[in-house]
């Protein structure tokens, strides 16, 4: 997921380091969660070192992934835990048995 006016603001700033923009926003998440293969994280690599405003934005989603982090470190509540378990198992029960 890409901050918002993320991508049109990529856009806006053309093509560095063999990637474009609009591509490198598309796939920053992917690189911070290691999702790219070592070709992808190369690409992107290389188009945040010649894009500052790309780099900025990588900057931007580390600070709040670190801010969640932080922030999102406590466990719920146990109604909390328990109501979304409920709710889960419903619809496990509803969905049946998946092939995954």
């Amino acid at each position: 997921m890409s901050a918002p006016g993320a991508a049109d603001r990529a856009g806006v700033h053309g093509a560095h380091g063999g990637a474009p923009c609009a591509d490198a926003a598309d796939r920053l998440d992917l690189l911070l969660d290691g999702e790219l293969d070592p070709v992808e994280v190369d690409e992107v690599r290389r188009h945040l070192a010649a894009c500052a405003p790309c780099a900025s934005e990588v900057d931007v989603r580390e600070g709040i992934r670190a801010l969640l982090r932080r922030d999102c470190a406590e466990a719920p509540p146990p109604a909390l835990s328990s109501r979304i378990r409920g709710v889960l198992t419903t619809l496990v029960d509803e969905e049946g048995p998946t092939d995954g």
